[in-house]
């Protein structure tokens, strides 16, 4: 098999997996390159719509617990602006790191100003532009295919039913947060992210990635291969390989993998779909799990990462 993200069609190893968020247990062939590391579906599958459905956590509201999303939002509006007593004092009971520690590396952009475009694609429900919105930003734009119509947002912000190839304008900051993996024209989304993105704006990137102990360590059982809503599983290699075809450059890359990695593994090991089980596990086990998951990244072998991206210095030497 032919590796769409660079071409090589030497030692590419298969794997059969199975669906196993909501348990269908449908097969489908993967295969990984052996030059760029890429991990990719064989085939696009033609009923894709029956892998998502309505009840898909992106597309809806997080919902039923008001209170709980009202302390959640509190906690996330800290993470992001280092402010909010309630904020800080959810934070330290249970952080949202990953929040956290991207807009750390942001906060030369975002100190700024509050007004900068920012274009949130693959964005669902628009939850992460309504926590924007939260936190003070006012130039906000969602795009997804996969909504039903538009949604207005309260009257501050639009997001679009359309294809990222369909958007116009140039945006300073352009997130695409776990849904880049689902796109199958990678080279297409990356060549639309040069066209949106303004002279000296950033693209951030966040993906689970091939190149990584959970892969290594489950392999078909990886939570986050997530078959077959993931059509692309990247190695950093392959990530930095794309952006530079696309007259882009990787910047920065942050590994933020979490226990995750390990308790939904741990489900499919078992069997357990992730929508109909859960495991038993102590507190201690889980401190376990993100004591591991934090030395992981140390050593850039977590199973996510945080990617920035600018335009291309036109003197950069290929990635390989």
């Amino acid at each position: 098999m032919k590796c769409r993200i660079c071409g090589n069609e030497h030692e590419n190893q298969t794997y059969m997996t199975r669906e196993m968020m909501y348990g269908y247990r449908d097969l489908f062939e993967y295969f990984q390159c052996h030059k760029c590391g890429c991990l990719q579906i064989a085939k696009y599958p033609s009923n894709i719509g029956k892998y998502y459905g309505a009840n898909y956590y992106s597309y809806q509201s997080t919902g039923a617990n008001l209170f709980k999303e009202y302390l959640v939002a509190k906690r996330d509006k800290f993470e992001i602006t280092r402010k909010g007593i309630i904020g800080r004092f959810v934070s330290r009971i249970k952080p949202e790191v990953g929040l956290r520690t991207l807009f750390l590396n942001l906060l030369p952009l975002l100190s700024k100003n509050k007004d900068i475009k920012i274009l949130d694609i693959g964005c669902g429900w628009g939850h992460f532009l309504r926590l924007l919105k939260q936190a003070g930003f006012v130039n906000l734009t969602g795009v997804d295919p996969f909504i039903e119509n538009d949604i207005v947002v309260n009257d501050h912000f639009l997001i679009y039913k359309k294809n990222i190839d369909e958007m116009s304008g140039k945006f300073d900051l352009i997130f695409l947060n776990h849904s880049l993996e689902h796109m199958p024209n990678q080279s297409g989304v990356m060549n639309s992210i040069y066209n949106l993105l303004s002279e000296n704006g950033v693209c951030v990137i966040k993906i689970p990635l091939s190149s990584s102990y959970a892969w290594k360590h489950y392999g078909i059982n990886w939570v986050q291969l997530d078959s077959p809503r993931h059509y692309y599983l990247h190695s950093e290699n392959s990530l930095k390989l794309l952006a530079f075809m696309a007259n882009l450059t990787v910047t920065g890359v942050v590994y933020d993998s979490t226990s995750f990695q390990y308790i939904g593994s741990e489900l499919y090991v078992k069997d357990i779909p992730k929508v109909k089980g859960s495991l038993h596990i102590s507190r201690k086990q889980i401190a376990e799990y993100e004591r591991m998951a934090s030395e992981l990244n140390i050593k850039r072998q977590g199973d996510q990462a945080i990617f920035f991206l600018k335009h291309k210095n036109p003197e950069l030497q290929s990635p390989q």
